[in-house]
């Protein structure tokens, strides 16, 4: 019997500019620990992971690389030292990274969905699609996208979320390896409030472009 190769694993296996990204990510890790120590390499670890979850959800090209970019500026901002002489830049680097996190961690919930569900288009790009429509709604209509209010409700309960489990990461890291990892009632309390609100809000014209894409495709292939 023979399995063919999935469109997923199509669009794995061809380059994609934003690889570029990728490779930088992968040449950060070693560079941080050198550079700063255990802390820094585990935090370029990370967001190794982080990036290389972007590849397997096969999101737009700009979306790629603005989440990837995101990760790799917050993390090499710790790295360097900037939030120290910086402190206003600990906000938007929450706001900002959150953001991107909630966008990969509301991929993966959607990808239930087959709407939100990949196959490479004529040009070898990702394009979204549905299956056939046996695999669709049961009485043929097309899923409209999900409106803003419900959506942003949903990025919001995300940001929250991962804003809490980033606050674990950071008391962890400051008890089991570094107490150079900045902890405090005022830091953790504004750095979960940057991230649960502004993570929500500037995901959601992200995940509405997503979401409009998706019904689109799938009304198409209906």
């Amino acid at each position: 019997m023979t399995c063919p190769e999935s469109s997923w694993a199509e669009v794995q296996g061809r380059w994609w500019s934003t690889d570029v990204l990728r490779i930088l990510a992968v040449l950060s890790v070693p560079l941080a620990w050198w550079y700063a120590g255990v802390a820094s390499g585990a935090c370029l670890f990370l967001v190794l992971g982080g990036v290389t979850l972007l590849r397997f959800l096969v999101l737009p090209r700009l979306v790629d690389a603005l989440c990837q970019l995101t990760f790799l500026a917050a993390a090499w901002a710790a790295v360097t030292g900037l939030y120290q002489n910086f402190s206003w830049l600990d906000i938007p680097a929450h706001a900002l990274a959150t953001a991107a996190a909630v966008l990969i961690a509301w991929r993966l919930v959607m990808l239930r969905d087959p709407a939100h569900r990949v196959r490479p288009d004529r040009s070898g790009a990702p394009a979204e699609s549905a299956p056939p429509a046996a695999h669709g709604p049961r009485d043929g209509a097309v899923r409209p996208p999900l409106p803003w209010w419900s959506l942003l409700w949903h990025l919001l309960a995300l940001s929250a979320l991962l804003s809490v489990l980033w606050e674990f990461g950071e008391w962890a890291g400051f008890v089991f390896i570094s107490e150079e990892i900045g902890v405090g009632y005022h830091d953790t309390i504004g750095d979960l409030a940057a991230g649960t609100l502004g993570g929500g809000l500037l995901a959601l014209p992200l995940a509405l472009g997503l979401e409009r894409e998706a019904a689109s495709h799938a009304g198409a292939d209906e």
